[in-house]
């Protein structure tokens, strides 16, 4: 473990990003999610995501029993429920999300970007059973994290942003319209302790890349 610490602290010194990928088996290791999200809320700064996959019975698995698949099953559904009871952080039916979610908000990075970009933004369009995902805004000194979607209505801020999206109105709208769905959305009661609305909209400016500032 020391020399995988080692790993990580060379890696991030080097501008490597860092996403550590979790294969959870029910009996095996499930009881073991609470520990590795600590484990990154502890190195905020050197950790950008966790990636946990669920056990997936496929391919060359005929020994696999019945009983033994049915016992070491390992939904998406479980990862939500354990991430909760094992660190306190989340609800599972409010800040879970699909991974296609996150298309309308790379859409409207693409309008923003305009069409003569040479490449367009990543994304997703899996069956919503494919992948979830919660986001956390964690404070890198204070180690505070809370869900995003605690502070955001996300669900809304989704449908009002394709309103924009399909407006196609470029840059300078669309960055202003982006801002006034996240104003409108926005709690500032429920978020970390702070955490600002401008933080809000440059947090947002710098994962799509609106403007192009360097926000350090």
């Amino acid at each position: 473990f020391d020399v995988k610490l080692r790993a990580i602290e060379n890696l991030h010194n080097a501008g490597v990003d860092i996403v550590p990928v979790i294969t959870i088996v029910n009996g095996v290791n499930n009881e073991q999610v609470g520990r590795v999200v600590e484990f990154a809320l502890d190195n905020p700064k050197r950790i950008n995501f966790l990636s946990f996959q669920p056990v997936s019975f496929t391919g060359r698995d005929e020994e696999v029993t019945p009983e033994r698949r049915a016992a070491q099953r390992y939904t998406l559904s479980h990862l939500a429920h354990d991430v909760k009871n094992q660190t306190g952080i989340g609800e599972p039916i409010r800040d879970w999300f699909p991974i296609s979610f996150m298309s309308t908000f790379t859409d409207w990075a693409d309008v923003v970007h305009g069409p003569d970009r040479d490449w367009g933004q990543l994304t997703c369009g899996c069956h919503p059973n494919c992948g979830i995902g919660m986001a956390l805004m964690i404070d890198k000194e204070t180690k505070e994290a809370v869900p995003v979607t605690a502070f955001l209505k996300a669900g809304q801020v989704a449908e009002d942003l394709k309103k924009v999206n399909d407006a196609g109105r470029g840059k300078f709208l669309s960055s202003l319209g982006m801002a006034l769905v996240l104003m409108k959305n926005y709690d500032p009661f429920a978020a970390p302790t702070h955490f600002k609305l401008m933080d809000l909209l440059k947090k947002f400016d710098k994962t799509f890349g609106a403007t192009g500032r360097d926000y350090g």
